[in-house]
């Protein structure tokens, strides 16, 4: 027996010569179609044997949704940035009695490969955190009929591109065609400053710079941090002192090395925990003590806790993003454009703070 084909909204639209969004509003009784039209709409969709039960208007005292888009890779990882992101969204949102829906994103398939169109009538606003390509947000902010907000996104590397850049980058671009969503993100060129700037107001001025191994990502804002918050004091970025934490192979297996200057600084800036572990170790290995003879401080956006197993990491001082504001913010922006869909776009940034421990010594206070 031949298998019925699924009638979808836009079989619907295709026949009254119409957009998928508007049968979508048209079906979930939003607003901006006439009675009318939304009659024609009904008529039609059930003349095709489409289910209009699933698409009736939610009663008010359901309550407020508001959906996710989260990548699979950030699930999977318990501790990243973006799955301790998602859990203070749901915990921001349940303060204001706001139900929160997450949909994964699989890594082959991306956002065209989840069903946005039921989602569309259910939620009253979208977040996303995942590696989206410019135009998958482009068809995704054409498509859906409630407001959109960018947290943190990073555009997916296309096969012919060298590094892949954040799609904040992208907003002129998206803007010469539509409306833009917000953008809310952390700041690592002024959170990498303000580590700098720590660490020169006690004192240090030969500092140096490490990156994490494969880091091609997203490690210019970082390094542009660093060059600024050494630039405002007036002192030099010294080549010798920008080091990366490489990939070594040795016995046919690949290990993260770091090779420390022959002239050493007295601070180091790390980028990531995971690197000031490995830093530490070296420093050790050489017979340099913490913070005696070098200072070290970290930026990250992990907690110290999550990421490694080195016990100093309890006593590194760091400069991390407020994980719990960018949430707080991305909720709040979210619910006031529900009301206010005319409010103004923009990108948003996040602060961050400094979390004091025992690695960074006061030089300035020892002198006399």
């Amino acid at each position: 027996m031949k298998q019925k084909k699924e009638i979808r909204l836009e079989d619907i639209a295709k026949e009254l010569n119409i957009s998928t969004v508007t049968v979508s509003n048209a079906l979930s009784g939003r607003k901006g179609v006439s009675d009318s039209l939304r009659s024609t709409v009904v008529r039609m969709a059930k003349e095709l044997g489409y289910d209009v039960s699933r698409y009736h208007e939610r009663k008010r005292e359901e309550g407020i949704r508001f959906g996710v888009l989260l990548s699979e890779e950030y699930f999977n990882m318990a501790c990243s940035f973006q799955w301790i992101l998602y859990q203070q969204i749901v915990y921001a949102a349940s303060k204001k009695d706001i139900s929160v829906f997450l949909k994964i994103v699989e890594e082959k398939k991306g956002i065209n490969g989840i069903n946005l169109e039921e989602w569309d009538s259910s939620v009253d606003g979208l977040m996303i955190i995942s590696k989206v390509k410019s135009k998958e947000i482009e068809e995704l902010l054409r498509s859906m009929n409630v407001p959109v907000i960018l947290l943190d996104v990073l555009e997916s590397m296309s096969d012919d591109s060298k590094y892949s850049t954040y799609v904040k980058d992208r907003i002129e671009f998206i803007q010469e065609s539509m409306p833009v969503c917000d953008l809310v993100r952390q700041n690592p060129y002024m959170g990498v400053c303000r580590t700098v700037r720590y660490l020169l107001e006690r004192g240090h001025e030969n500092i140096a710079f490490v990156a994490p191994a494969d880091s091609r990502d997203y490690m210019q804002e970082h390094y542009l941090g660093f060059c600024r918050g050494m630039g405002e004091y007036g002192k030099a970025v010294r080549e010798e002192w920008i080091i990366k934490n490489d990939m070594v192979l040795k016995d046919g297996i690949y290990t993260e090395q770091i090779v420390l200057p022959k002239i050493m600084p007295t601070a180091f800036v790390c980028i990531g925990f995971h690197t000031a572990g490995l830093l530490y170790e070296e420093l050790l290995r050489k017979g340099f003590q913490i913070p005696e003879d070098v200072s070290l401080i970290a930026y990250d956006h992990l907690y110290a806790a999550c990421s490694s197993g080195y016990a100093f990491l309890k006593q590194l001082t760091s400069c991390s993003p407020d994980i719990r504001l960018i949430a707080m913010t991305a909720v709040d922006i979210l619910l006031r454009r529900k009301d206010n869909p005319d409010m103004d776009y923009g990108t948003i940034y996040a602060g961050d703070k400094i979390i004091e421990g025992k690695s960074v010594k006061d030089i300035k206070a020892l002198r006399p």
